[in-house]
């Protein structure tokens, strides 16, 4: 009698292994989520790390009727002429002048003094209450001036106060230590949320899911799949920027490859975190129209308050208490303590166990609504 074959079913590590393979095929062909979780975040990194972090210099307007002579101006006039000048001096009539000073497009205007009596050696400083940034920042620069001008011509050689400046040696820290690592961020959750989204929309419509779990393939099965081709794909992603912000704008590295490393494998946790979320949001949308809207409802608040392009603290506190334990915000935060700051990494642990935690919540609830039509 001949023996009956028996036919084992595969197992499903290798099913993960190769429907991870397909669904990373799949991304590296969709030229969209290249832009918005490559290119777009990338384009940030080169605008902010050509910012430099040089100062914004105060931009005072020049009355042309003016008296050249007079000294303030000369000092004024000579101190813009220096390398790095904190003052930016644009000549004009005073009407051009005022209207660009209530567009807040200048601090404040040097014009001659239009006093009863006007003083051989001083002026007029007109400001607007549409910039009182601007106007606090040029009366506080022409006060300090005219200070050291009456010093001088008080005869005063040794004043009784002073005070002595030190510095210590340092690495200069520019925009780009902050921007880059919220660049990073926000590329892990456009990966996370649209990279999975719109591609599980897709599968259930197409009814190819459905076929898929009729099949020896487990739910499970499916889930570490897409876990592992996003997660290769947002470590893939990060290394990319980081090159870029490293090599071309001097990205601070406090460790050197060591933190290199670390933040790499920091962007692998953060994604699975993320996921779960993407999934979530993929099945409680109905379909594609509703989709965009369901996403942007979860990422546009942590875009907003995750400290992605800018702080958060000038914010109310409560809105600050909000931003600061969002998943993104913990990502970006820990990002920031390993490069920059130069923490270790064990000590960012409440960073990692926040992110986990929100991970944790966000498959449960997206095993609660999972379905495949």
């Amino acid at each position: 009698m001949k023996a009956k074959r028996s036919f084992s079913s595969p197992s499903q590590i290798v099913i993960a292994l190769g429907l991870a393979k397909y669904a990373l095929k799949a991304s590296f062909r969709n030229k969209a989520s290249y832009f918005f979780s490559l290119i777009f975040p990338l384009i940030f990194v080169v605008i902010f790390g050509l910012l430099g972090n040089s100062g914004a210099s105060i931009k005072l307007g020049v009355s042309d009727t003016i008296d050249k002579t007079n000294p303030i101006y000369q000092t004024i006039k000579n101190l813009s002429e220096q390398e790095n000048a904190p003052i930016e001096l644009i000549e004009g009539s005073e009407p051009d002048l005022e209207k660009q000073l209530s567009q807040a497009k200048i601090a404040s205007i040097i014009a001659p003094d239009q006093s009863v009596r006007p003083m051989a050696g001083s002026l007029t400083l007109v400001s607007s209450n549409s910039n009182p940034q601007g106007k606090a920042a040029a009366e506080s620069f022409l006060s300090g001036v005219i200070s050291q001008m009456n010093i001088k011509a008080s005869g005063i050689v040794r004043q009784p106060f002073a005070f002595n400046a030190k510095e210590i040696s340092g690495k200069e820290y520019r925009y780009i230590d902050y921007a880059l690592p919220g660049q990073i961020g926000f590329s892990l959750l456009s990966i996370a949320t649209f990279g999975i989204a719109f591609p599980l929309i897709t599968l259930r419509k197409t009814l190819v899911l459905k076929r898929m779990f009729a099949t020896t393939v487990k739910p499970i099965t499916f889930v570490v799949a897409q876990c592992l081709s996003r997660s290769f794909q947002a470590m893939l992603q990060a290394a990319v920027l980081l090159t870029v912000g490293v090599l071309a704008f001097h990205f601070t590295l406090a460790h050197g490859w060591i933190t290199f490393v670390q933040m790499i494998f920091l962007s692998f946790l953060a994604v699975l975190a993320f996921l779960g979320f993407g999934l979530f949001i993929g099945n409680v949308a109905r379909d594609e129209q509703s989709l965009p809207i369901a996403l942007n409802l979860f990422n546009l608040p942590q875009i907003l308050l995750a400290g992605v392009f800018f702080p958060i603290d000038g914010m109310p506190k409560w809105l600050q208490f909000i931003g600061n334990n969002l998943p993104l915000a913990y990502f970006n935060t820990a990002l920031r303590k390993i490069s920059v700051e130069g923490i270790a990494f064990v000590d960012i642990w409440p960073y990692i166990l926040g992110m986990i935690v929100w991970g944790f919540v966000a498959y449960i609830a997206a095993a609660r609504v999972f379905k495949t039509e």
